[in-house]
């Protein structure tokens, strides 16, 4: 069964049951452990689902089927058009000669196709960042120092005091799991930790956010709106989630795809 199927069969199933465990999943499937945490990753990336303890859930007061019944695969094309599309517009946003901060995520790694013109620093913890960056741009690119991620493509530090904190950045440019009129939502604990830090140096937090992603939902809060300088989306973002970070002194961008 190809990557996709499994996926559209594994949703559909979600939306029937609510909670899915992990082991299941490679009983379910017949596939091994590490190939369910890889589904599960693709799930939790693209927001179709939450993680709990042991397994999956659907996001609360969203629908887990997020395709088309009728088809083999999800209804992606356009998210990744949205998504391409507020890369776009992050990307110039970037003048030449900044220190600027991406942190690695799906949208975030759509920028650094579009920034292979410009001359910037660029910070990053996101090893597929660095690789387009090196082979189709001139800027001088600072990879964070840790431990890969292999499935997320990403460098996390165990460390307190890594390179974030003694590298400032006019720009900080990242995603997020959701956000709520608290803040912005980052259920994952390492992630948190290490993009905390990275927001504390940099003058501008920059949000890359699809209208999926700005589906209120609960979870631990990583920064109050407050700290939000920029919130780029796409047109079809909820009016109530724009209406808000507008209460909340947060500019926000609209892209069309």
């Amino acid at each position: 069964m190809y990557n996709h199927e499994r996926r559209r069969q594994l949703l559909k199933l979600l939306s029937q049951r609510g909670f899915i465990a992990v082991t299941e999943l490679t009983k379910l499937f017949n596939i091994s452990l590490p190939s369910a945490r890889r589904d599960i990753v693709w799930l939790l990336e693209h927001n179709l689902a939450r993680r709990r303890l042991g397994g999956i859930e659907c996001l609360p007061g969203k629908p887990a089927l997020s395709f088309n019944p009728d088809s083999s695969q999800p209804e992606l094309p356009l998210r990744a058009a949205r998504r391409r599309a507020i890369a776009r517009a992050a990307a110039a946003m970037c003048s030449d000669g900044e220190t600027v901060t991406i942190n690695g995520g799906a949208t975030t790694l759509l920028m650094a196709e579009f920034l292979a013109t410009k001359q910037l620093t660029v910070q990053t913890n996101s090893f597929q960042s660095v690789r387009t960056l090196i082979n189709a741009g001139s800027s001088e690119v600072v990879l964070q120092a840790g431990t890969i991620d292999r499935q997320r493509g990403i460098v996390l530090s165990p460390f307190e005091r890594d390179y974030a904190t003694y590298h400032y950045s006019s720009k900080m440019f990242m995603g997020i799991a959701g956000v709520n009129e608290h803040g912005l939502i980052e259920s994952d604990a390492e992630r948190q930790r290490a993009e905390q830090r990275m927001i504390d140096q940099a003058e501008r937090l920059i949000v890359l956010a699809d209208s999926t992603e700005l589906w209120p939902r609960t979870g631990p809060v990583l920064c109050p709106l407050s700290a939000v300088d920029t919130v780029i989306t796409d047109t079809q973002a909820p009016p109530a989630a724009v209406a808000m970070l507008h209460r909340s002194g947060v500019r926000v961008v609209q892209v069309s795809p």
